[in-house]
């Protein structure tokens, strides 16, 4: 069963999520007198663990009775918020998902941060599922998470290339950023997707204006990672090795505090060769 992965809850590729919680109380204050209680509103609807495992695990049958028998199709997890669509989305559950989708489901309901199901696809890798949801009207530039993904953000980080090209052929901004500003290309750049990177170019993603809320290029998080194919790439296609980030570092500096040999080596000679 696909099991759903804290990474979404705390954040994705190295930027620090912020958490906050809080604390209820008990007071010894008297009593107020009796009021006339306020009409409540009702609490999303919420289901049993066996609606959710039988969509992950893909058992058709199972779901297609239990919704003709009149479950919710839009039921939710009661801390997570997740949906069944949600659960089939990640788990790669197509036949049940077409099934929800045609029973009502809401194709973009978000769970606790946001996330819909093409997130949810697109950061596992489900490239049918993710044609599938967008099929059906899925929003490709939805903002979820805690720092503001949008799917492309995700696909590009674990390296699903052509799952990419699928989201940019239906409308995805090349150069959306999330909250730290960074991009798709950034994020490709950072886990060295070399190859997702690439795509993103080709399909004409910025190289020369694109830095991060910190000032950060793209040859500086290649740089502070140690990802000597993805530098060398991008200095193929022009990357200035001379930029600074918000503290006056260059990519040279960042790799030479990050202990990246290779990669200062390399960023030695790029410089020595301009």
């Amino acid at each position: 069963m696909w099991a759903f992965r804290g990474a979404l809850f705390l954040g994705l590729c190295g930027f620090q999520a912020a958490c906050a919680s809080q604390r209820g109380f008990v007071s010894d204050a008297p009593l107020a007198p009796a009021a006339v209680p306020k009409p409540v509103a009702p609490e999303p609807a919420v289901a049993g663990q066996a609606w959710f495992d039988a969509v992950a695990e893909n058992h058709y049958a199972t779901v297609k009775t239990m919704l003709d028998e009149g479950h919710a199709v839009n039921t939710s997890q009661r801390v997570t918020e997740l949906t069944a669509l949600h659960f089939a989305a990640g788990g790669g559950a197509g036949e049940t998902l077409v099934l929800l989708l045609c029973r009502g489901a809401q194709v973009d309901a978000r769970d606790t941060v946001d996330m819909t199901a093409l997130h949810h696809a697109c950061e596992l890798g489900q490239a049918a599922i993710a044609g599938v949801l967008l099929a059906h009207g899925a929003d490709v530039n939805a903002v979820g998470g805690v720092h503001g993904y949008a799917p492309l953000h995700l696909a590009a980080q674990n390296d699903h290339a052509d799952l990419g090209e699928t989201l940019l052929d239906h409308g995805a901004d090349l150069n959306a950023r999330e909250g730290h500003g960074a991009t798709a290309l950034h994020f490709a750049v950072l886990h060295g997707r070399t190859a997702a990177a690439e795509r993103l170019i080709d399909r004409g993603a910025d190289m020369a204006d694109v830095t991060t809320r910190d000032g950060w290029g793209l040859l500086h998080l290649a740089a502070l990672r140690g990802h000597v194919d993805c530098a060398l790439m991008l200095l193929d296609r022009g990357a200035a090795v001379g930029v600074q980030d918000h503290e006056g570092m260059t990519p040279l500096d960042r790799a030479v505090h990050s202990q990246q040999t290779k990669m200062v080596n390399l960023l030695r000679d790029a410089e020595a060769a301009e």
